[in-house]
């Protein structure tokens, strides 16, 4: 025997209320009917035959009354199945978003519940979706059992969504624009206790110009005109965009923190500030590359090379550096593997091979595994002494992408441009390439002591969403010793993101949890940008590699001098104190 569904009463008259207000409802209830467009609500209803219908066939059936479509920027999979699990959402529309949440939520699992505003207890049919709350009154004592419902599904391994905003989004003066007000901690609070993950979720759009009008003449207007704004939505689109899940360690701290973590996560999805750059070679072909230098000819250079120039050996590998004049067949090869690489990445010069006119006059590190007989990784260095010989900073590679001057140009002069560092996949979980590549960087710098800074761009590949580049641009890059890029990146954070980042300052930890949830494929900060933090370096600039598929890169200098010791120790090894304790001759 199957339990009977009770029917919606869509008449003003049925809002639960007591003494004159109840007389009041009943009385002028057929004129506020028409207002709100509760009547023409239910003459829909009649036409579609929804009173009455079980809770999925209910909302489905009401998308189509409507008329309202959707689609999510995930597959299915993206939602787990099974467990407990928390999802929280903007709150745009004050209707739609649940109705549309319900369908696509059900189609998955059948213990979806939503923490719901009473009002909607008029919604029969859906009834069974709602753990019923009073967003608009503070400190109602029924608002105590509606959080510990909340609590017990979740316990029972249920998926519970949340509009923790509790009220639709409305223009606000402080920040003059459309948003959510201030959250609700409930989610915080419920998924540190009970330790559960949390999916944000975000719905584009907003409601019309006339709903945000009403709002700023008195706000309860918007709750009269909620009706007519869902009936406005007739043949439109809802676009909503789910983000990575996060994960319960993930969230740390106070749960307005928390709280505020998990709204800027879902404020992040927002599809106006997810951009794709355009790579100029996305629907090119490549050529093949050059065919690999047989290993004889790099043997044969490596065998002419004086022994100062042999930094290093280490198991089985060894870490050389020379110039183009010396090893002309290895740099061949090292602008093969430097492609093979990059492409990898999505980025590349897209010919070939990697090279440019730099690669004959700047100096070029590299490793050798003896043993396979092959390169597997290289750095591409520039003694800038060297470069400035004909005072023109057009012979520095990164002046292509920034305008070096002041304070920052003349630390320069006395270092090394870092540039072009690679290692080939089969190498890029070894532990010993990436350390091979510092150490060797190390033993060259002690040996020439006279350079004290270290300068470059960490690539910010194309496989990094632009919104992670957009944030680390916003926290690493300091207005201070700020070096302007000759093409600048033109990508924007959310205002809410950047809200939030003004008063909030990310570390380093806490920005590679941010760039994880964005990507994909969970990836954190790229290596090099924790490698050059731990050497205290300081981010300058971003700029675009116009050459090099306009691949972003974030300029970055470290004084070597200053380094944190234990870092130092680690690549300069036995000649740290002579290289720190170096006085140069003037």
């Amino acid at each position: 025997m199957t339990n009977k569904i009770s029917k919606s009463d869509f008449r003003i008259a049925a809002f639960p209320a007591k003494g004159w207000l109840k007389i009041f409802l009943i009385v002028m209830g057929p004129l506020i009917d028409r207002i709100l467009g509760f009547r023409k609500l239910k003459k829909l209803f009649d036409r579609y035959n929804l009173e009455g219908l079980e809770k999925k066939a209910f909302v489905k059936r009401g998308l189509e009354m409507l008329q309202v479509d959707y689609n999510v920027n995930k597959t299915l999979s993206s939602i787990p199945v099974s467990g407990p699990l928390i999802i929280v959402s903007n709150h745009p529309y004050g209707g739609v978003e649940g109705v549309i949440l319900a369908d696509f939520l059900s189609g998955i699992r059948d213990d979806v519940k939503f923490m719901a505003n009473s009002g909607l207890s008029l919604v029969k049919e859906m009834n069974d979706f709602f753990i019923f709350t009073n967003p608009l009154v503070t400190n109602n004592y029924k608002n105590i059992s509606s959080i510990r419902g909340c609590q017990s599904h979740l316990e029972n391994n249920g998926l519970l969504v949340l509009f923790p905003a509790g009220k639709v989004s409305y223009f606000r003066k402080d920040k003059n624009r459309i948003s959510d007000g201030e959250w609700n901690r409930i989610a915080a609070k419920l998924s540190v206790k009970l330790n559960i993950p949390v999916l944000p979720i975000f719905f584009a759009g907003f409601n019309s110009k006339l709903f945000q009008t009403m709002g700023k003449i008195y706000y309860r207007f918007k709750l009269l005109m909620l009706t007519r704004e869902m009936m406005k939505m007739k043949g439109k689109t809802v676009q909503l965009y789910l983000g990575n899940l996060i994960k319960p360690e993930q969230l740390k701290g106070s749960s307005r923190e928390i709280t505020d973590f998990l709204r800027i996560q879902t404020y992040l999805q927002d599809p106006n500030f997810i951009f794709r750059r355009q790579i100029e070679s996305d629907n090119k072909e490549l050529p093949e590359l050059i065919p690999a230098v047989p290993f004889e000819l790099i043997k044969d250079e490596l065998e002419q090379l004086p022994e100062k120039q042999h930094l290093l050996n280490f198991k089985n590998y060894s870490v050389y550096y020379g110039y183009y004049a010396q090893l002309k067949n290895t740099v061949r090869e090292i602008t093969r593997l430097r492609e093979l690489t990059f492409r990898e990445m999505e980025e590349g010069s897209g010919a070939d091979r990697d090279t440019d006119r730099f690669d004959k006059t700047y100096t070029q590190l590299f490793i050798i595994n003896n043993d396979t007989e092959e390169i597997i990784g290289a750095y591409r260095m520039g003694q800038i002494d060297l470069l400035l010989k004909n005072n023109d900073i057009k012979d520095i590679y990164l002046s292509k992408m920034f305008n070096f001057k002041g304070e920052f140009y003349s630390k320069i002069k006395s270092g090394v441009e870092m540039g072009r560092s690679f290692l080939i996949s089969s190498e890029q979980k070894s532990i010993y390439g990436f350390f091979l590549l510092w150490r060797g960087i190390g033993e060259f710098m002690v040996r020439n002591p006279k350079y004290r800074y270290l300068y470059g761009t960490v690539s910010l590949s194309n496989i990094y969403d632009p919104r992670s580049i957009a944030l680390m641009h916003r926290v690493l890059v300091g207005e201070k010793n700020k070096v302007e890029p000759v093409t600048d990146i033109d990508i924007q954070l959310h205002p809410e993101v950047e809200e939030y980042l003004t008063k909030n300052k990310l570390n380093l930890k806490e920005l590679d949890k941010y760039v994880k949830l964005i990507e994909p494929d969970g990836k954190g900060l790229p290596v090099l940008v924790r490698q050059y933090a731990k050497l205290g370096a300081q981010f300058v600039s971003i700029g675009s590699d116009i050459e090099f598929r306009r691949t972003p890169g974030m300029l970055l200098i470290v004084n070597t001098g200053e380094a944190p010791a234990k870092t130092i120790q680690r690549y300069f090894a036995e000649g740290t104190e002579s290289y720190l304790n170096y006085k140069p001759v003037t």
